[in-house]
């Protein structure tokens, strides 16, 4: 499933450069300290890194943060002239002490080497990074523009209730499967529809057959609805009178 994706990377001399943020994963199994402060941040070749920019923050799932997902993000941030951040968080059990903080640092971070435009960050959980994408503006930290759930692990302690009223009047769209053993359909639309209820505008599209590993699967068409929303919820600047 990933043969070929891994294979594109081995092609790409500035992705092969780029070490493995595996050990951190290594060190929380061994119970000792992962939170390094690691993220991969994709900057765009045509970006200028003095003007403020979307940017997309993407929270990976268990297992950890695969190069691979820096990798396919990066053609939306290449289509959109985006940057995009992908913070780092162990085994990615991002509702332990410090998740949420993590994803504040990386930003913040970031910002140093490419302007980031704090109006239009994007929020962005796969599987396990659903659970902090639930924490949202919970405490001190970036205001999102929006937010995206793919295949994600809901936080079980979050009602929909309060993440409404907290993230209102944000947009949200959920991706997931209609086959996803790990988070099943059902209980992703019941928590969509509470969210509707609570007034979030919330946009949920379901991919018949397909299980919890639809981002590579169905990789093309979920970054082509990633690219498209993220284009459609951006602000549209006005350029200055000379």
């Amino acid at each position: 499933m990933t043969d070929t994706m891994y294979a594109e990377i081995s092609a790409a001399p500035d992705f092969t450069a780029v070490g493995s943020a595996l050990p951190s994963i290594y060190r929380e199994l061994s119970f000792g300290e992962f939170r390094d402060g690691h993220y991969f941040q994709y900057i765009p070749a045509g970006v200028d890194r003095t003007k403020p920019t979307p940017t997309l923050v993407f929270l990976h799932g268990s297992g950890g943060n695969f190069k691979a997902y820096t990798w396919l993000l990066s053609k939306v941030a290449d289509e959109l002239g985006i940057t995009l951040i992908a913070p780092t968080f162990g085994m990615g059990n991002w509702e332990k002490k410090g998740g949420y903080e993590a994803i504040t640092r990386a930003i913040a971070d970031a910002d140093k080497h490419a302007a980031i435009d704090p109006g239009q960050i994007h929020l962005m959980g796969l599987s396990n990074g659903g659970k902090s994408l639930c924490l949202a503006e919970s405490t001190s930290g970036p205001k999102f523009r929006s937010l995206i759930f793919l295949s994600a692990v809901l936080h079980s302690r979050i009602q929909p209730a309060e993440l409404a009223a907290r993230l209102q009047p944000r947009r949200v769209l959920i991706l997931s499967g209609g086959s996803d053993e790990r988070v099943p359909w059902d209980y992703v639309s019941g928590y969509a529809e509470k969210l509707k209820a609570g007034g979030l505008d919330v946009t949920s599209r379901r991919f018949g057959g397909e299980d919890h590993f639809l981002f590579f699967r169905q990789r093309t068409e979920v970054l082509q609805l990633v690219a498209g929303w993220i284009a459609a919820n951006s602000m549209k600047r006005t350029p200055t009178p000379r």
